[in-house]
């Protein structure tokens, strides 16, 4: 069974979080994207599933103790800002 885009979502910022390093974090987004592209999405819903992302990444507030887990949110808001801008381009 398939997974919904929410459930490929959710699936991508609980590898975020728990990534060992940033470039784990970009490897997983770049992966994901990749996926999304590979089952022929349209360009909107892709940009779509990256602003939801961001979304839900800044709604995230990791503990005080968790340092990774912030550093790998910010990395990959990072990243998907600066994917968000080149889809952008491409979808206009």
């Amino acid at each position: 069974m398939a997974l919904s885009i929410t459930e490929y979502r959710c699936k991508l910022i609980n590898l975020i979080l728990f990534a060992r390093s940033e470039e784990d974090v970009q490897r997983f987004i770049d992966a994901s994207i990749k996926g999304l592209k590979e089952c022929n999405l349209n360009g909107h819903l892709i940009l779509r599933f990256v602003e939801r992302t961001v979304q839900d990444l800044d709604g995230f507030i990791p503990g005080n103790s968790d340092g990774r887990q912030r550093n790998n949110i910010q990395a990959a808001r990072l990243q998907l800002s600066q994917l968000k801008e080149v889809l952008q381009g491409n979808t206009r």
